[in-house]
């Protein structure tokens, strides 16, 4: 089997709400997956191997599968061995985050997320525009004040910096200059790790920013 070919994991003996969740081991990195039902999983790989973890309230089992050898297109079934040492619940790092924001001026607001950003508008209401940002919630909030914090509230990972603040100069986005910091004649600031970040305001003036790692 290739990696990146399907597998199908026939989960048994699960009862009641399990969760289910997936590490692909890579380096000695472990990346999370996606969530599956209980009653059954199925998930393209990366990597030759992998584990799953289901949690059942106080009770934790390791469940692992590795795909080596095995022929395109087949499954395995696989079975839960109990661990002794039970995991901490993962609590919010299981969930998905929503991000907030505020404005004073929801229609200006709106003109700037969602015509030259290019947000998606989901819904809107008095109390908030709902944009979905590349699968996360944004939640541009109405406000009678909007206290400006002196660092980034918001901020996107960009494959490509430069292309994408020529693109947003384009859009008639002003990207913004700090004193004493090393920025190029795009405003691209690179730090000492090597990732590159550009800075620009919303209508409210909420610090945004732009990162290539």
């Amino acid at each position: 089997m290739a990696a990146g070919d399907r597998v199908d994991l026939r989960l048994t003996a699960l009862a009641g709400n399990n969760s289910v969740f997936c590490y692909l081991h890579k380096e000695s990195r472990a990346e999370r997956g996606r969530f599956f039902p209980a009653s059954g999983a199925a998930i393209t790989t990366s990597e030759a191997s992998f584990q799953l973890g289901i949690r059942n309230h106080s009770q934790f089992w390791d469940i692992s599968a590795d795909t080596r050898g095995m022929a395109k297109g087949s499954s395995t079934s696989v079975r839960q061995k109990p661990t002794h040492d039970v995991q901490p619940d993962p609590l919010l790092s299981c969930q998905r985050l929503i991000a907030f924001v505020g404005t004073r001026d929801p229609a200006r607001a709106k003109a700037f997320y969602r015509d030259t950003l290019g947000l998606l508008l989901v819904s809107e209401d008095p109390f908030a525009l709902v944009f979905d940002a590349g699968g996360t919630m944004l939640r541009v909030t109405s406000v009678s004040d909007v206290s400006k914090a002196n660092y980034t509230v918001l901020g996107w990972k960009v494959r490509d910096i430069v292309q994408m603040v020529k693109d947003l100069h384009k859009a008639h986005v002003s990207f913004e200059r700090y004193a004493g910091m090393q920025q190029d004649k795009l405003g691209i600031w690179k730090s000492p790790s090597g990732s590159k970040v550009a800075w620009f305001k919303d209508p409210d003036g909420n610090t945004l920013s732009i990162t290539e790692f």
